[in-house]
């Protein structure tokens, strides 16, 4: 992910919400890796007044695996496109 990118750590839970750099927006992020077989819940969702639009929420719900490992580096990715 990109440099500034962090985890937020969960009080518990299936989600994992990750931070990114303040220039990125992740529903417009979505757009793009929708395309790619990726969905994630963008951050700004969760606010009426527009706010976390650099974050995302990933469900975490499923073992790790190679399509997960996969998938996240796909991730990584298109944020840097």
């Amino acid at each position: 992910f990109p440099a500034g990118s962090q985890v937020v750590s969960p009080a518990g839970g299936w989600w994992l919400w990750i931070e990114l750099p303040a220039h990125i927006d992740s529903l417009a992020l979505l757009r793009n890796s929708v395309r790619h077989g990726i969905a994630f819940t963008p951050g700004s969702l969760f606010s009426a007044s527009g706010k976390f639009s650099n974050y995302l929420r990933l469900n975490t719900g499923r073992p790790w695996g190679r399509e997960m490992e996969q998938g996240i580096q796909r991730l990584a990715t298109l944020m840097a496109s």
